[in-house]
């Protein structure tokens, strides 16, 4: 079994992340409906993406390959932090297992009743940092689900094959494939997530993505609502 490096966070900005992505979808999935449902679905893959691109940078600027245990190296997806139990299967450059045992986010939304609302964030947020942080080619399954009644975990499977690459590409994500690769002897540097920063780039996604399905109005509703949820939290 293999284990990464847990990366402590500031629990109460991911407490407070948690409850606006909670706090927003769900103000915009009871006013607009399906179509504010189809928003929040491309707000959170719009941020997982974003993140995933982030992170492929941060590999790559420090000489690692973008394959599957180098992203979960030292850093790489929510949740993260101290309260976060996470037992590691397998993990290697095409396979990665991992049960989540406890995810400050899932309880939060729980707590709220907002297990439906968290429940679009698993399913959206990983393929969407997965693919862009590795490959579209990678192969994600979100199984058991903490936001799921019953389910005492979430497992998250993930492969990522060279066959599924063309040829020329594989040197690129494995060392097997490039005979003149030379990985850092160093440990990678720690790649922490500052939640006070997610919060306004799920802000943004949010917005975004409101616009983009419901106009102007859905765009409006969501800073408003955002701006609520700030002031309430005693930030603006």
């Amino acid at each position: 079994m293999t284990r990464h490096k847990k990366i402590p966070c500031d629990n109460q900005a991911q407490d407070r992340w948690a409850r606006f992505y909670l706090t927003t979808a769900e103000a915009v999935c009871r006013r607009f409906g399906l179509p504010g449902r189809a928003a929040v679905r491309d707000a959170v893959r719009m941020y997982g993406e974003s993140l995933g691109r982030q992170r492929r940078s941060f590999l790559l600027e420090n000489g690692r390959k973008p394959h599957l245990d180098n992203l979960f190296d030292n850093g790489g997806p929510l949740p993260c932090g101290e309260r976060t139990e996470k037992e590691w299967i397998r993990s290697c450059p095409q396979e990665v297992f991992v049960n989540i045992g406890a995810c400050p986010c899932a309880a939060c939304w729980n707590a709220a009743h907002g297990a439906e609302i968290g429940k679009i964030f698993c399913e959206e947020f990983y393929p969407a940092y997965i693919f862009a942080a590795v490959s579209a080619k990678a192969q994600v399954n979100v199984g058991r689900e903490l936001v799921n009644e019953g389910d005492t975990l979430c497992r998250i499977s993930v492969y990522f094959r060279p066959a599924n690459l063309p040829v020329e590409e594989r040197g690129f994500y494995f060392d097997e494939f490039d005979p003149a690769y030379r990985a850092p002897r160093k440990p990678c540097p720690e790649d922490g997530f500052r939640y006070d920063l997610g919060l306004t780039l799920l802000r943004g996604c949010f917005a975004r993505c409101a616009g983009a399905w419901l106009g102007a109005e859905g765009g409006q509703f969501v800073e408003s609502a955002a701006d609520a949820f700030l002031q309430k939290e005693g930030l603006s």
